[in-house]
């Protein structure tokens, strides 16, 4: 759970398109991701926040709670910790092709610091996610990848990584879209203002985690992709 800016921020910006420009949003995705060009969109909301919340401090979804099965919440939880912080998605949604469902799950960006996060958990627990994340670098083949590297400085990203792998080794397709804004404006926050201030600070992120630039020109093997959205289209 997370509270919401006002008039900024990628959560906002992000509610923004869901709400208002939500065919915008979706065309932009179809025509900028190849492997999404033959499905059918069904965004999936989220349960409200208890009532004693204010307005504003809003559910999400987290892990894998989207799905309903037993047997793969008993390996989430032998894979991943369930201590702390998990993932929590800014956004799901529900793809319908001709012979297959899938989930795609939503991370927003629309300022720099938000790539950037620290592995907080426990001894035991980071025990438990260095084996996954080492799991992850071996199935995507990144030979040049140190699990220490990616504990820190750019821990969520490494993790959303390591989720997806889990899904995909029990069989279960699934999609990651990171969607970075650009045009943002907030206080005390270095905002992009355009895709190439994005595209200078992901490069760092890429030779950090030990990731080629070039995999990601192929969408990550179908698995993991990126856009680049303004916040205003019709700004000048």
């Amino acid at each position: 759970m997370s509270k919401i800016g006002y008039g900024y921020g990628s959560e906002w910006h992000l509610l923004r398109y869901l709400g208002y420009h939500r065919q915008y949003l979706t065309d932009k995705i179809i025509s900028e991701v190849p492997p999404f060009q033959c499905y059918n969109y069904i965004w999936k909301d989220v349960k409200f926040s208890n009532s004693n919340n204010l307005l504003g401090w809003e559910n999400e979804h987290k892990g894998i709670d989207i799905y309903s099965s037993k047997s793969l919440n008993d390996e989430w939880t032998k894979y991943w910790p369930q201590t702390g912080n998990v993932q929590n998605w800014d956004a799901v949604g529900e793809i319908n092709g001709k012979d297959t469902d899938e989930y795609i799950f939503v991370e927003a960006k629309a300022h720099l610091g938000e790539i950037q996060s620290n592995c907080g958990a426990s001894a035991s627990s980071q025990k438990q996610i260095e084996a996954a994340m080492q799991e992850t670098i071996d199935y995507f083949g990144l030979k040049s990848a140190k699990v220490s590297n990616w504990l820190a400085p750019y821990y969520q990203y490494s993790n959303r990584l390591a989720f997806l792998h889990f899904l995909l080794k029990n069989n279960i397709k699934a999609h990651l879209l990171f969607i970075y804004f650009y045009g943002n404006e907030q206080k005390n926050a270095e905002c992009p203002t355009d895709k190439l201030g994005w595209k200078n600070e992901l490069r760092k992120m890429y030779s950090h985690l030990g990731i080629e630039e070039k995999k990601f020109d192929k969408s990550f093997y179908n698995r993991v992709h990126k856009i680049f959205l303004s916040t205003n289209p019709n700004a000048i």
